[in-house]
């Protein structure tokens, strides 16, 4: 199915009206992803992506390979290199509360990313 993806966000945007530090069409193909979703949903306090794999019951390569997706659809964010410890494991959050996808005339998809409080 041909379309085009429209963002709109509650977060800041940018000149083009692409909402800044995220990507419309790696967040829509998230979607479908059950591990990646689970990984996002675990994120809302800053945890190791060894915590992540743990609580999502993931395989930690699996878990590194999809956070990396995550952070790179701007959904989650390395909020500090070891904590306690510069030489320890990144620590990762969610960027957003959520993300509605919306399809409108069967063709344009709109993500709509909420900030958390």
């Amino acid at each position: 199915m041909a379309g085009s993806i429209s963002p709109q966000s509650r977060v800041p945007d940018s000149d083009n009206g692409t909402p800044e530090g995220f990507d419309p069409e790696a967040i829509v193909g998230l979607i479908n992803d059950d591990d990646a979703v689970s990984l996002f949903r675990s994120a809302t306090d800053p945890k190791t992506v060894s915590m992540l794999a743990a609580e999502c019951d993931i395989p930690l390569s699996t878990a590194y390979r999809k956070v990396e997706t995550l952070e790179d659809a701007g959904l989650i964010e390395e909020v500090a290199q070891g904590l306690a410890d510069a030489s320890g494991p990144a620590w990762y959050r969610r960027t957003v509360d959520g993300v509605r996808v919306t399809l409108r005339d069967g063709v344009t998809v709109e993500c709509i990313l909420t900030v958390g409080q």
